[in-house]
């Protein structure tokens, strides 16, 4: 059938074809640029899983509506805009949505990507929000992402100190000041933009301190902020900011913020501990060709780091979790260096002390899964999780020697998977 003679109204939809699991090939499809967008949707609905069960409705609502009302799928090609990514984040906070698509009204004077983003806004905006928080909806990896949570919290009048998930604390000023950051920067870049302003640091240095090592790193906020006070009141020079967080995040990550104290200490004499802590990781990492000068320099201060610490980087987008359940107290914790890796295998008398290569690699990551009663004080290992982190998939669960792993500790790995998009994998399996 010819379809350029059928009104525009009933000219047969690509997506939903796919969406409809109707078959379809590459080559029947006239317009190149709309078949290279639907093939990224096709290899996700090749297979019928969780995740495409759940968009699938939603999708139907959304993609063939672009396809047919705006040139995006149709004359945008994806290395310009990537559109059915978008779209199918779009799909997955189908619950946010105030507004149906079909009553969306495109102006195809905007350029593609306000164009899409007008359609982000007549989804989920109810009130105006700074330009930049748009930016959350083009952030690649896990399909359900904080900032979209974000975003969406303040698009229907959320506070901004109220944001949903694991927050770092924000002043009324830093909270005001999030409002009127540069477009160019995420949501989190903009929440320490905001709190290093607050703190009467200028504008320069602010952002220099956010593209720093503690910049997007909120875990120790109650260490970093008052580091912050201390070298804005003495107007020190930057270079010693940036060798005392170094130290700092140092120190926290590898023996905890306990072992950092600022009661009675001056900048100067942080200063000094700074120095002499990447001194002595200098001397017991063997990097006896580095000279006292070099700490200067961040290169070959992060080279002592990992020399030091033989650790590596945690996954990516992962929150906190810990859960109370039948009067026990769960908690899932990443293995980020050799020493906890030993510690894990000694435990559960299996191998994965043997896994640190793949880790510092980037390649996987590993996870301790621990319980106790809520009665008890110290936690027990349940099991260790091994996932594979560019796919964001569980590869194996462990409890001790290898064995299956209880039910109710099933259970809570199911639950942890789904929290941070992780792909359970094959379930039936562990």
């Amino acid at each position: 059938m010819n379809t350029t003679l059928l009104p525009k109204s009933v000219v047969p939809s690509v997506t939903l074809g796919i969406l409809s699991d109707r078959p379809w090939s590459g080559p029947a499809i006239g317009k190149p640029i709309l078949r290279k967008h639907t093939r990224i949707l096709a290899r996700m609905y090749r297979k019928d899983n969780f995740w495409t069960r759940r968009l699938r409705e939603a999708c139907k609502l959304l993609i063939p509506l672009v396809e047919r009302g705006t040139p995006l799928l149709t004359q945008v090609d994806r290395g310009t805009l990537n559109t059915i990514p978008v779209l199918l984040r779009l799909a997955e906070y189908r619950d946010q949505w105030i507004r149906e698509p079909e009553s969306w009204k495109p102006d195809l004077q905007l350029d593609p990507r306000q164009l899409l983003i007008s359609l982000i806004h007549h989804l989920v905006l109810e009130y105006e929000i700074p330009k930049f928080c748009d930016g959350a909806w083009f952030i690649n990896g896990p399909i359900r992402h904080i900032e979209r949570d974000w975003f969406c919290h303040l698009a229907q009048g959320g506070n901004i100190r109220k944001f949903p998930g694991w927050v770092p604390p924000m002043t009324k000023r830093a909270a005001s000041l999030f409002l009127i950051v540069p477009e160019s920067f995420s949501m989190r870049e903009a929440i320490r933009y905001g709190q290093v302003l607050a703190i009467g640091i200028s504008i320069s240095d602010a952002i220099a301190i956010t593209s720093s090592r503690i910049g997007l790193d909120f875990s120790y906020d109650s260490i970093y902020l008052p580091m912050l006070e201390m070298w804005a009141a003495t107007q020190r020079e930057m270079l010693e900011l940036e060798i005392v967080s170094d130290y700092i995040w140092a120190r926290c990550h590898l023996y905890g913020p306990q072992s950092i104290q600022f009661k009675g200490r001056t900048w100067a004499s942080l200063v000094n501990s700074a120095r002499n802590f990447f001194l002595e990781g200098i001397k017991v990492t063997g990097l006896d060709y580095l000279v006292p000068s070099d700490i200067d320099c961040s290169y070959w201060r992060n080279l002592t780091l990992r020399a030091l610490a033989d650790s590596w980087n945690p996954m990516v987008e992962v929150k906190p979790f810990e859960k109370v359940s039948e009067g026990w107290f769960w908690k899932m914790v990443e293995i980020t260096s050799q020493r906890e890796l030993d510690e894990e295998g000694s435990d559960m008398d299996h191998c994965v002390s043997e896994y640190s290569g793949a880790c510092q690699r980037g390649e996987i990551s590993i996870f301790s899964l621990r319980s106790r009663r809520q009665s008890d004080s110290e936690l027990d290992r349940d099991v260790t999780v091994e996932v594979w982190r560019k796919k964001r998939k569980v590869l194996q669960v462990k409890a001790w020697r290898n064995r299956r792993p209880h039910r109710s500790t099933r259970r809570m790995v199911m639950q942890w998977c789904k929290e941070n998009d992780i792909d359970p994998g094959a379930y039936s399996r562990w």
